[in-house]
């Protein structure tokens, strides 16, 4: 009986090939989803502006009338500072940040496309660590592990579920939900960019 060394050989390249087809594909998809997110984001992010105007004219108006909405100053700070949360993680999704490109403008475009990847993974170690602060300030094992959340706060002194606002009737922590949803987008957006590049890195070598 005659054995094919050969087959070994070929089933090993099938299942790297394989592998590389799977890789590409969630690449693809994690871009996506991206892509798909930060359109739902900057029509959020429009919808925010908008209500913030609206506020705005509201108050405006009722002055005139002697009749002031005294929350709605209030409500479009928190409005604004959503939107610019919101308006960043986009930001992160098209690298249309402010950036200085006096190195790059000298570099290769592979190089610079090393340069950008260094870049984002250190923009993913400040998510990694604002990440930690958020889980810690919202320390949610905690919250379920307490009776209630008076309980809570009094034991650990974090009053960031009760805090309530000035003039609205109700918590800030509605509003303070902006920061752990900017955390997971801009990882997000993060992580697929540095597929892209990667992605291009390889490309000249195919």
């Amino acid at each position: 009986m005659v054995r094919d060394e050969s087959l070994p050989a070929i089933h090993a390249e099938g299942e790297a090939a394989e592998s590389a087809s799977v890789a590409l594909r969630s690449k693809a998809r994690l871009q996506r989803f991206s892509r798909s997110l930060a359109r739902v984001e900057a029509q959020l992010a429009g919808a925010l502006i908008c209500a913030v105007f609206c506020l705005l004219m509201a108050n405006v108006i009722s002055r005139a009338f002697s009749q002031p909405l005294v929350w709605t100053d209030e409500l479009a700070i928190y409005f604004m500072a959503a939107a610019a949360f919101v308006g960043a993680s986009v930001g992160l999704a098209h690298n249309q940040h402010i950036a200085i490109t006096l190195i790059t403008g000298f570099l290769s475009d592979r190089r610079a496309i090393l340069l950008a990847i260094v870049v984002k993974l250190i923009l993913i170690a400040f998510f990694v660590a604002f990440a930690a602060m958020l889980w810690r300030w919202f320390d949610p094992i905690g919250v379920l592990a307490a009776e209630s959340l008076d309980e809570f706060s009094a034991t650990t002194f974090n009053f960031v579920y009760q805090e309530p606002t000035v003039t609205l009737g109700m918590s800030k922590i509605w509003f303070w939900l902006v920061l752990p949803f900017f955390c997971l987008t801009g990882l997000t957006h993060l992580t697929a960019s540095i597929s892209t590049d990667i992605q291009m890195l390889r490309e000249p070598a195919q």
